[in-house]
């Protein structure tokens, strides 16, 4: 019986030494005290199930993501919280982050780089690095254990970096492969939290009115330190950061996490399609507290694949935010496959330019009656204007507006039925029918909730039962008639789809 004992903990003891701290005492004071009993109970008896909130398909055509080999993990976390009300949220996250590690029983590694804007909100002001570690009972004093003072790299050692920046963006997941993963044998996972609004080129004029920014503010990662204008991180820089740290159509990055707003549009996946193979993101609003970290982290197996992450980071997500009221309409979130991106620039080609050479039929798109629609009971079958309530993506501010382009196609395909020259509809509603099914690849799951302001039906599936084409945006027109983000040039999607002849021709008095 006391060979059962001390083996007991002796094999407790060295599988705690890999992910857990425990004391300098001695086996037996810990067996007796039972130290190592308990943990090994807490991490075998936690309720971190993943909820059924979200419909999968075609869950077999994602190869590149099912890989269920043994395998370890590099969590990367840019967290840019040098704007108005988010840092508490930020550094909350990295909490959860090593208390989900605690619960995990696989090989992960985690480093942050946190950039606060106050000495008055958690986490201090300055630019902080952090190698976070397993913690059940992390705590925000507890992550001051956690952070990196030794051995600086040059790009940080002055204690403020702009985070709007993406050369910033680039140093950090330089620094963090080389220091943390030079094998490469782990899986890395880029987190960036931070404020977002949405696709957005270049040559943009950040101003900061009582930290509050204005409707030409787009994309993520605001930073109001570093110069008195404001930088921010544009779509078309993710793809350059990404490029800058080594990644590439021959060694992508494993996963992107965008914990931002309104980033989940066609344009923003297709920018990264040759950096990265999957990316998560919202195409609405994200409610500050942000993903729900640690059940996410502590649902990561040794051998769990991609897909399995993915999958369960949309359900609980969902799980989380599945009865809350946001600023703007329902929580979103999507999965995608990115290595399915490809050619869709094509497909939406095709559907804009049909309106362009067919221009008579353009008039769907922003001829209403209403000044604010309702889905489906108010909304008719010859309008698909941007100001769907149900599929609106902005806040209350002057953003421009994009809607969800499954639900686009699905509307234009209703209008043809109305369209007298034969071969005309069976063209328009082809071109729907391709869009779709490609979006059907790209989208691996995805979900939103109920619309409670407006008492909406919940999720994506109510309106679509058999398929998972719903929830990639793509942008539209704006609400102040004198901007869109198209107008700029510098985005992929912009340069290799003709998606912007079309809004040239709908809204003129933008471009």
């Amino acid at each position: 019986m006391i060979k059962k004992i001390v083996f007991f903990v002796c094999a407790s003891l060295l599988f705690f030494s890999c992910e857990h701290e425990v004391s300098n005492r001695s086996l037996i004071e810990n067996y007796i005290k039972a130290e190592i009993l308990s943990d090994y109970q807490a991490l075998n008896n936690y309720d971190y199930s993943i909820p059924n909130t979200a419909e999968v398909y075609n869950r077999e055509i994602h190869t590149d993501l099912n890989d269920t080999g043994s395998k370890s993990y590099l969590i990367l976390m840019y967290l840019a919280g040098d704007s108005n009300a988010i840092q508490t949220n930020l550094f909350a996250n990295m909490v959860s982050v090593s208390k989900g590690m605690w619960y995990s029983q696989a090989d992960i590694k985690t480093i942050a780089l946190f950039d606060g804007c106050s000495e008055n909100y958690t986490g201090g002001a300055g630019s902080k690095l952090f190698d976070v570690r397993a913690n059940r009972n992390c705590t925000s004093s507890s992550l001051n254990n956690y952070r990196i003072t030794n051995n600086l790299p040059s790009w940080i050692s002055s204690g403020e970096v702009d985070t709007g920046s993406y050369e910033t963006l680039s140093n950090f997941i330089s620094w963090a492969e080389e220091n943390y993963n030079s094998t490469g044998e782990r899986k890395t996972i880029l987190i960036i939290g931070s404020h977002g609004f949405g696709t957005q080129g270049t040559e943009i004029n950040l101003s900061q009115s009582n930290t509050i920014f204005d409707s030409t503010s787009n994309s993520f990662c605001p930073d109001y330190t570093t110069t008195s204008s404001g930088t921010i991180i544009h779509t078309n820089e993710v793809s350059l950061a990404l490029n800058n740290a080594g990644f590439g159509t021959s060694n992508k990055i494993d996963m992107l996490i965008y914990d931002v707003c309104l980033c989940g549009t066609i344009e923003e996946a297709y920018e990264v399609k040759d950096y990265a193979k999957a990316l998560i993101y919202s195409p609405n609003s994200v409610p500050g507290a942000g993903f729900p970290y640690e059940k996410v982290i502590a649902n990561i197996r040794p051998k769990s694949s991609l897909f399995s992450l993915g999958e369960n980071t949309v359900k609980l997500f969902a799980e989380q935010y599945k009865n809350i009221k946001c600023v703007s309409p329902p929580c979103t979130i999507t999965f995608v496959d990115l290595s399915f991106a490809d050619g869709i620039e094509e497909d939406v080609s095709a559907l804009a330019d049909f309106f362009v050479a067919n221009s008579s039929y353009s008039f769907i798109f922003n001829n209403s009656s209403y000044s604010y629609l309702k889905y489906i009971s108010e909304i008719n079958t010859s309008n698909v204007n941007y100001k769907c309530t149900y599929f609106i993506t902005r806040y209350t501010m002057k953003y421009f507006y994009s809607f969800d382009l499954g639900y686009l196609c699905d509307k234009v395909q209703d209008y043809a039925q109305n369209i007298t020259d034969s071969e005309k509809q069976e063209e328009l509603e082809t071109i729907c029918e391709n869009i779709k099914t490609h979006l059907e690849k790209m989208i691996c799951v995805s979900w939103r909730g109920a619309d409670i302001y407006n008492n909406s039906s919940n999720s994506y599936t109510v309106f679509n039962t058999s398929r998972n084409y719903y929830g990639i945006t793509i942008v539209g027109n704006s609400d102040s008639s004198n901007y869109n983000p198209y107008a700029k040039t510098e985005f992929a999607f912009n340069t290799d789809s003709t998606w912007k002849t079309l809004l040239e021709l709908l809204y003129p008095e933008e471009f």
